[in-house]
């Protein structure tokens, strides 16, 4: 039989074999010795000898048959059925699909029910959100798969270890040891042979706010702890079902829960957070979500083993790289750095969100990674990167024409109309700055790097936070200074922006060195004093509409005025932009209109056209507007 799957009207006679796309493995019936009983297995293809791997009905071969058949029933399961027409083994899933089931699906996989052997790739102990354990027996003999005395499995009750029992008198064998983050303490030669590899895979833990913790009767608590210590000895333990700080007052004390968690539920505003296992494809799942999950191994060959050739940006998530997919698709790859202490938490905020968002003028998120201790993001390749790579290189900043300009200003434009109010949500981005617009091959803009995004549910428009978080220069005044986030907030950053694009000046440099002027206050007092021209890009001809251009800096300006009441919403922005007929207010005074040489002579160089600072400590208050 060709090819390397069956379906629901082509099933796998005894005979037949399918044999795997990469020519790896192959799949069909099979006698050992000179036995009468016949098996289903799966051996090396091209290794002589039928060396099994992994063997189907081991406790229930098919006696003086060879009239068996391998399909698909009309429940979904994969089934093997003897030539009487009765079934003898049966994968056991109810997914009541039809669809083709082989060597490329994964609604129910062998790797996930070893035998006696493991293979590259494969997966060893405890699902704890399936309740899978997986494990291995021998083989009668070296003629008869069928299950042996000798039981080789992952004991969880402690710190984890392996662990062979013969299952005759449940006599201990052998055991590992527990692992201690570079191999386990009883197989020290772990350390020296490292042909294999040796790792703890797939859960990861997910922050859910504002809840009553579960009863804590079936909980561990060491109070001297902190949070990240307390994560880690969850980690390490695969009982641990959820961790919390015992003590929010002091911000100390490690809460621990083993089994299942009772009499948990969220408030609208109260309660505490509380940190859940969830295996990495149920991160994937969430809240209805349907992201797909790439594997590390595909990355690395897709990014030649994140080889600093392939390395495109870093930023304070992590680095980023450029790899091909087998199919020829180009992808970006965000890697969270190890060293990144916001990262994780902007990983889970933007896996949670984005994957939700659809819309031209924001990137793609086409998948992520959770494996071991990578977390990875993976994007649509965008082939002209960000936009600073134009707007501030004196080389490249001329291919942006004053068309090209107001088409990247109307596209973020768009997307945040999207974001605050087409959405399914309303969603405040906090990081709008040129280094998160992303250029597609048609210098079309994509809003990226929702890390800091926040959403709003129902009627909410307005939130406190004493963690402020963003870019200097970008960041608006009551955000900066008080904490104080809304829609407005992007708003002011979106005319940052627009002043920069009309410019190709950043808004943190100095400009009239006379009086020590951000770009801002630049742009303000050129336009009180009726020379707004004079703001525009010289490096680029005049070859668009200058009335435009001047309309975009009046946007600009009404944009980063000071008082949050003053700035438009988006779409008001949006309609400014689109016609010239509709009459725009005078701008008033821009937010961070201050002179740096009005700052204390002993305040540090680097420091005066910053004038905010970020405050560490974390609490988000939701307020309605």
């Amino acid at each position: 039989m060709a090819g390397d799957s069956i379906t629901p009207t082509q099933p796998l006679k005894d005979g037949q074999t399918l044999v795997s796309s990469n020519k790896t493995f192959e799949l069909g019936f099979f006698t050992r010795g000179d036995s009468n009983k016949r098996y289903v297995g799966i051996w090396y293809h091209k290794i002589p000898n039928d060396t099994i791997v992994w063997v189907a009905n081991r406790d229930d071969p098919l006696v003086n048959d060879s009239g068996g058949v391998l399909g698909i029933h009309n429940d979904g399961n994969l089934v093997l059925i003897d030539g009487g027409g009765n079934v003898v083994w049966s994968s056991k899933i109810g997914t009541n699909s039809t669809d083709s089931i082989g060597m490329r699906s994964l609604a129910w996989q062998s790797f996930d029910h070893p035998t006696d052997t493991i293979l590259p790739g494969m997966k060893f102990g405890w699902d704890l959100r399936t309740g899978l354990n997986r494990s291995m027996v021998s083989w009668r003999s070296p003629d008869d798969p069928s299950s042996g005395n000798y039981l080789n499995y992952m004991d969880i009750h402690g710190s984890p270890q392996f662990m062979l029992r013969r299952l005759s008198d449940s006599v201990l064998i052998f055991r590992t040891g527990p692992w201690n983050g570079l191999a386990f303490s009883g197989v020290p030669e772990m350390r020296i042979y490292n042909m294999f590899n040796y790792e703890w895979v797939g859960d990861a833990f997910v922050e859910v706010s504002d809840v009553k913790v579960p009863d804590t009767s079936n909980s561990t608590v060491d109070e001297e702890m902190g949070l990240n210590a307390c994560r880690e000895a969850c980690a390490k333990n695969c009982s641990c079902t959820a961790y919390a700080t015992a003590n929010i007052s002091s911000d100390r004390g490690c809460l621990m829960w083993f089994g299942d968690l009772w009499d948990i539920r969220t408030f609208a505003d109260g309660g505490q957070v509380i940190y859940l296992r969830l295996a990495a494809s149920e991160i994937s799942n969430k809240e209805g979500m349907d992201l797909p999950l790439f594997d590390l191994h595909t990355l690395e060959m897709a990014t030649n083993n994140f080889s600093d050739a392939n390395k495109i940006g870093e930023g304070g998530f992590g680095p980023v790289y450029k790899g091909n997919l087998k199919e020829d698709q180009e992808i970006a790859v965000k890697r969270l750095s190890r060293n990144s202490t916001q990262g994780l938490d902007e990983f889970k905020n933007e896996v949670m969100l984005i994957a939700k968002l659809q819309h031209r003028n924001l990137v793609r998120l086409l998948g992520c990674c959770v494996e071991g201790d990578e977390c990875m993001l993976i994007y649509e390749y965008m082939p002209n990167k960000s936009l600073d790579t134009y707007l501030f290189d004196v080389r490249r900043s001329s291919s942006l024409v004053w068309k090209t300009r107001h088409d990247i200003v109307m596209g973020i434009a768009r997307g945040l109309v999207y974001l605050h109010q087409d959405s399914r949500f309303r969603i405040i981005h906090r990081d709008l700055k040129v280094s998160n617009i992303l250029l597609d091959k048609e210098m079309n803009p994509r809003i990226s790097d929702f890390g800091l995004a926040r959403i709003f549910r129902g009627d909410h428009g307005e939130a406190n936070t004493r963690r402020v978080v963003g870019t200097y220069g970008y960041m608006s005044p009551e955000y900066a200074m008080d904490g104080v986030f809304s829609v407005k907030s992007d708003v002011f950053s979106f005319g940052v922006l627009v002043l920069e694009i009309m410019s190709g000046k950043k808004n943190r440099g100095v400009y009239q060195s006379e009086i020590h002027l951000n770009l801002l206050a630049h742009a303000w007092h050129l336009w009180k004093e009726g020379n707004a021209l004079e703001l525009l890009d010289t490096s680029i001809d005049y070859s668009w509409s200058i009335s435009k251009a001047i309309r975009c800096i009046h946007v600009g300006l009404l944009c980063v005025q000071e008082r949050v009441e003053d700035r438009p919403t988006m779409p008001c922005v949006v309609t400014m932009l689109s016609s010239e007929t509709v009459t725009l207010p005078q701008p008033r005074q821009p937010g961070f209109y201050t002179r740096t040489n009005d700052l204390p002579p002993d305040w540090p160089t680097e420091q005066k056209q910053e004038l905010c600072s970020i405050n560490e400590v974390t609490l988000t208050i939701i307020n309605a507007r």
